[in-house]
């Protein structure tokens, strides 16, 4: 109701802005000495440019109130170990865009977990017990509003293990899908995600740990093309 209440008042402003343009037309020409077509055609484009700005400013507000193409991204960042502590993850959610997100709810699944838990049957269908599903899901949350080029940390810490994970984002204009991978490459642990949009599957975003060798780099994209971009899997008791 939010959006339909504020899209009329934008075009509701539009309304009162060209009868304001065409009363001072009128205004206009009854007080003027030049030509009163001239006088109209000018207050025409008048109407014609004041129509154009508020159809930009209603564009925005759509794009305002729905995220536009602004998406969530859940970040992993690792911490190296200490005497005391063993390396550590650490789980975020960002928003890099200019416009917020609204109606945030994702899930996080070890799909490691999931892949062992997978069960095969008849016709290439693939089954898994409620409750092995249930315990693959290692972060669930909801966030109302995620503001511009904010970060929200604290989601969830974990010891660095090699390990793949998939997560999937409902949000009020979108629903992202997003594959993790942690690849140990003698004791050093290197991080790459990949987000898709759930629509067409297409790859919008893919990143690395930094400073990244291209060889791991090539070892990362394979475990990412490992994991499925749905996980089409159905309850078996």
């Amino acid at each position: 109701m939010e959006y339909i209440t504020i899209t009329n008042a934008a075009y509701l402003f539009i309304i009162l802005g060209s009868i304001a343009a065409i009363a001072l037309s009128i205004q206009q020409a009854k007080g003027a000495s030049e030509d009163k077509n001239e006088i109209i055609r000018k207050q025409e484009l008048k109407i014609s440019e004041l129509d154009s700005t508020l159809q930009e400013k209603i564009k925005f507000i759509e794009r305002y109130i729905s995220g536009g193409e602004s998406y969530p991204e859940l970040e992993v960042l690792s911490l190296p170990s200490t005497s005391s502590q063993p390396s550590k993850m650490f789980f975020q959610i960002a928003n890099i865009f200019d416009l917020p997100i609204y109606d945030i709810h994702f899930e996080l699944y070890d799909y490691d977990f999931i892949k062992s838990k997978k069960i095969k049957g008849e016709g290439n269908l693939v089954f898994i017990k409620p409750s092995d599903f249930e315990k693959s899901r290692i972060l669930s949350s909801d966030i109302t509003t995620l503001s511009p080029k904010v970060t929200k940390a604290g989601l969830l810490t974990i010891e660095v293990k090699e390990c793949n994970f998939y997560a999937k984002f409902f949000t009020r204009n979108k629903v992202i899908i997003q594959k993790i991978t942690v690849l140990n490459y003698k004791g050093i642990y290197f991080i790459a995600w990949e987000l898709f949009d759930d629509n067409s599957k297409k790859s919008i975003i893919k990143k690395y740990s930094p400073n990244i060798p291209d060889n791991i780099k090539i070892s990362l994209d394979m475990r990412l093309n490992n994991i499925p971009n749905e996980l089409n899997i159905k309850f078996h008791e």
